[in-house]
């Protein structure tokens, strides 16, 4: 993937980050290539949670159906409480087009790939 003297700024299973190129996956894309690389948030909304927590409480006033509605509520409160977290994204502009490189859970892995391009794209334009 990358020539013997090329130097790596970033390197794991997923991701590689030369001099030159940026690689995720099969794709490689270089630097010179690449205006911008940003991290977006993709907010988990816990939509259906708060739905099942509403329509349960409701259900749950009603006498016949109680026990029905307090399942409702309870499932609500724990995805809720133990639900998915947020997920982060590395997205770039490559040849005047949105990309997105890598998709994750944890924002310091994102964050550490950020760091790495800019890097990388610093010191070839110094160079």
């Amino acid at each position: 993937m990358e020539s013997i003297n090329e130097k790596t700024y970033y390197q794991d299973s997923k991701v590689l980050v030369t001099q030159t190129n940026f690689s995720v996956g099969n794709k490689t894309y270089p630097l010179n290539s690449i205006s911008s690389v940003s991290i977006f948030k993709l907010e988990d909304k816990k939509t259906m949670a708060i739905v099942l927590v509403i329509l349960g409480g409701l259900i749950a006033l009603g006498a016949d159906s109680r026990t029905i509605g307090l399942a409702m509520l309870m499932a609500g409160f724990i995805l809720i409480i133990m639900g998915k977290k947020d997920f982060f994204t590395l997205s770039f502009n490559s040849s005047g087009k949105l990309k997105k490189g890598i998709i994750s859970k944890d924002e310091n892995y994102v964050q550490k790939i950020v760091e790495a391009i800019n890097t990388a794209k610093h010191h070839k334009n110094c160079a």
